[in-house]
């Protein structure tokens, strides 16, 4: 079955453009949706009866095909209807020049969708010795569209919150949002994603010897004690290092087995402090210099895409580094900077085949 829609959009062009329509030339009823999978698992044997499961993959990508036609509604004559050799040239000549995967949009009355790939073949659809049609077969790179891009903007002057949904369709999967901070000043930012942190302890400091920073050292050496860790601060010169305007502690907890864990502690304006295992992103940024933060590609750059390294930042160990993802569903996000606009921006999985 062709796939129906009102447009698409590929490579800076689109179909109406052109002056074709999307039609149906053969009404089949079925439509491919290429969501077959396959299991992952090892050999049985006599003392392995139950094979072990190494999770899933999918058969095949998605394959869309799109009868298109001249559109009838421009006023064409019946003659005008016939597609020459120079309209094919001007069709194929946008459609198959690219040789990587590009972004197809594809818009209905009711839904506009994204898929990535590669237009792989081009027929004719004759009639009389006439072409009156193209059947074209777009390849995509996976088995499922996209949304475009989910664009969630926040300008934070101090602490703040914010909820982002995931709405993907892979509801085990995790997705990876780009994220670009441009700051008025130059300072900290941390962004503290709730939902994929493990909090340990909460809580309101008190005033110790004049200094809430040894208030929450106090308190993370407290818990240490009290649940049989060592604690090994982020240290310099033997001088415990506090990140975010002297608010926050880097440090590891260790078990008695040795096993190391990373945790972060910091106290906000109204002096509620936390400790906590993971979520934490943190960065120094210069005013007027925006940085775009790739999370799924572990890229960082600036707005004329040079590179920028974790040392540029204020990081020192690519350890202190994490990079942003959403769970399923709702993620409560906490974000600190002194004046700075952050966005951020992911798709979405639609599993909705060639519908």
């Amino acid at each position: 079955m062709a796939k129906q829609c009102d447009d698409f959009e590929y490579i800076g062009k689109t179909l109406s453009s052109l002056g074709y329509v999307c039609v149906d030339f053969e009404s089949k009823s079925e439509i491919p949706l290429s969501l077959s999978r396959e299991i992952n698992k090892g050999e049985t044997n006599t003392y392995r009866k139950v094979a072990n499961h190494y999770g899933v993959k999918y058969t095949d990508v998605l394959p869309l095909s799109f009868n298109i036609v001249k559109n009838p509604y421009d006023g064409n004559s019946q003659s005008e209807m016939i597609i020459s050799e120079d309209d094919i040239r001007e069709v194929t000549r946008w459609l198959t020049s690219s040789a990587l995967p590009q972004w197809l949009t594809v818009t209905t009355k009711n839904n506009s969708v994204r898929y990535k790939g590669l237009f792989t073949d081009i027929t004719t659809f004759v009639v009389g010795c006439d072409v009156l049609g193209l059947e074209i077969l777009f390849t995509c790179d996976s088995p499922y569209a996209y949304t475009g891009d989910i664009i969630t903007s926040k300008d934070v002057a101090g602490y703040d919150t914010l909820t982002i949904e995931n709405n993907s369709d892979e509801l085990e999967d995790y997705v990876y949002p780009t994220i670009s901070i441009d700051s008025v000043v130059t300072g900290s930012v941390f962004i503290h994603n709730l939902t994929d942190s493990m909090e340990f302890e909460s809580g309101t400091l008190s005033n110790e010897e004049n200094s809430y920073l040894t208030s929450l050292t106090n308190k993370v050496t407290e818990y240490a004690k009290m649940h049989g860790y060592e604690v090994e601060f982020r240290e310099s010169n033997t001088n415990i290092v506090p990140i975010i305007n002297n608010t926050c502690l880097q440090f590891d907890y260790i078990d008695k087995f040795g096993t190391v864990t990373q945790c972060v502690a910091y106290f906000d304006d109204k002096y509620n402090y936390s400790i906590f295992s993971g979520g934490f992103m943190y960065m120094n940024v210069l005013s007027n210099n925006p940085i775009i933060i790739n999370c799924e590609k572990y890229q960082i750059y600036d707005y004329i895409q040079r590179e920028i390294l974790l040392s540029d930042i204020g990081l020192e160990d690519v350890g202190e580094m994490y990079w942003m993802r959403y769970l399923s569903g709702e993620n409560n996000i906490r974000v600190f900077a002194n004046n700075a606009t952050i966005t951020f921006r992911h798709k979405e999985e639609r599993k909705i085949g060639a519908i």
